[in-house]
């Protein structure tokens, strides 16, 4: 009984043609959306700022793994972050901050919110900035948006990746 399994297996595999260049194409593809579809969702936290960072993203190999990074893009191009006020200004709003070294002006209004995917008209101006302001405020609430990306993207990611797998291939089923 073993024995006509495996001759079945082999005589299957055989049979089955697996259209390499076809599988690589969809694949890089679905790869190169996904890639698009957060760096949007990146670039629409800054979408009602003056002074923007820009966000980019970079598909690598690394051995036999295809990789991507997705961010701020310095970090994309080079996996370091960049110097810009903007960009730590954007990093200290996803990852929070203990404690805050300026005061805002009378009435303030933040652009962005904790757990919103975006950004809106804000009302208000730093009025002061650094050590001279005599002791540090309350930190910044972190706004998570790395953290909300990942969440809601990596289901739909790794079954967009699946069904890329069964489209490149001919006679074979996953």
């Amino acid at each position: 009984m073993e024995k006509k399994l495996n001759d079945f297996l082999i005589f299957f595999m055989d049979k089955t043609k697996i259209n390499k260049k076809g599988l690589e194409k969809r694949i890089m593809k679905v790869i190169q959306d996904e890639c698009r579809y957060q760096q949007r969702m990146l670039e629409s936290t800054v979408a009602m700022w003056d002074s923007a960072p820009k966000f980019g993203y970079k598909i690598y190999k690394e051995g036999d793994n295809l990789n991507f990074r997705v961010g701020l893009k310095k970090w994309a191009d080079t996996g370091s972050h960049g110097e810009s006020h903007d960009e730590w200004k954007w990093v200290w709003l996803n990852q929070g901050t203990k404690e805050r070294w300026a005061i805002m002006s009378d009435p303030w209004v933040s652009k962005t919110k904790k757990g919103f995917m975006g950004s809106q008209a804000g009302q208000g101006h730093v009025v002061a900035r650094g050590y001279g302001i005599g002791h540090a405020r309350p930190g910044i609430k972190a706004r998570g948006w790395t953290t909300m990306i990942m969440s809601e993207r990596e289901g739909t990611h790794k079954r967009t990746i699946i069904n890329a797998l069964a489209v490149g291939t001919q006679n074979f089923w996953i």
